[in-house]
């Protein structure tokens, strides 16, 4: 990968709809030494919800079937933060070239990620080559302050 391509790109909502992966595509052909060989899915803002697997798997499909890209699946979902295997994904973090985080509750997310200090690690990844495509309610993560979504229902 082109160590110059650094790409943030902020969504509001409709990030899996059949019309976005043409913006998808814009992105990912912006540049024509951009490869990407190692996308990751952070699906942190949604794994409070029972479905988070279903919807971690949509995510996938949308990926390889409208972008032929297959994403890894990084998982904070545990039955505590101490038994979060942080150096894991840390690395996955790290190495991705493509980082999609999207829908679900950014406070949940934000807490969770400044709870085991990986709030730090997605803030410098924003200066380091890649995509980083945030969506929702993981866009909502990216400022100083954050809208408290399912906590006001």
């Amino acid at each position: 990968m082109n160590t110059e391509i650094n790409i943030l790109t902020i969504f509001g909502s409709g990030e899996t709809s059949p019309y976005m992966a043409k913006t998808y595509r814009s992105i990912f052909n912006s540049h024509p030494n951009l490869k990407i060989n190692n996308p990751v899915i952070l699906n942190t803002p949604f794994e409070f919800q029972e479905n988070s697997n279903i919807l971690s798997q949509k995510i996938f499909d949308y990926f390889e079937k409208r972008l032929n890209i297959k994403p890894k699946i990084s998982s904070l979902r545990q039955n505590s933060p101490k038994s979060i295997d942080k150096k894991k994904i840390i690395a996955e973090i790290k190495n991705s070239d493509f980082l999609f985080s999207g829908p679900g509750s950014p406070t949940y997310a934000l807490n969770l990620w400044k709870k085991i200090k990986i709030d730090k690690i997605l803030q410098s990844k924003i200066y380091e080559p890649g995509i980083i495509a945030f969506s929702s309610a993981a866009a909502l993560t990216l400022g100083t302050y954050t809208l408290p979504v399912y906590e006001i229902y």
